[in-house]
């Protein structure tokens, strides 16, 4: 398939004066793809929150030495996943070794994670897959919204 790549140069005081497109067409080899997503776009502090990371190879050749890694915010604590990285759930970077993508077939990982930290902020995530030398890697970014804490307090009537 073909590849754009896009660069764009932007001054804040001058308006933006160059684009510059390259597309390069790929007749051989392993296209690596991630996606990321959350259980839901915003979540409580203490809350639990879901991520499902999938990835393929949507090239027409197989990658080899694939190495998934997902980078989790601060204030993330990670409970399970499956499957497991291979360095353990303690850590705030999670490691996959997939080894061989083969064309076509969705991988998927699955962490369930509760989330700590301060409320009103934004939760980064970022994921990448890279394989061999010669194959094209891929990013993915997530952002989900820890709610700021919410005070209900009853209703009293009192009649006169």
């Amino acid at each position: 398939g073909a590849i754009t790549n896009t660069a764009v140069a932007d001054a804040r005081q001058l308006p933006m004066t160059l684009t510059v497109f390259s597309t390069q067409v790929i007749s051989q080899g392993a296209v690596l793809r991630v996606t990321k997503e959350a259980s839901m776009p915003s979540v409580n502090v203490g809350g639990q929150l879901v991520y499902t990371l999938r990835y393929w190879n949507s090239g027409n050749m197989s990658a080899t030495g694939v190495f998934l890694t997902d980078t989790l915010p601060s204030g993330i604590t990670v409970v399970a996943a499956s499957p497991a990285p291979v360095n353990g759930l303690a850590s705030p970077q999670l490691v996959w070794q997939p080894g061989i993508v083969s064309v076509g077939p969705v991988g998927q990982i699955v962490i369930t994670a509760t989330v700590g930290g301060a409320p009103n902020r934004t939760l980064h995530n970022v994921a990448d897959i890279a394989g061999q030398p010669g194959s094209y890697p891929d990013h993915a970014e997530l952002d989900t919204e820890v709610r700021p804490f919410m005070l209900y307090l009853p209703l009293v009537m009192k009649q006169h």
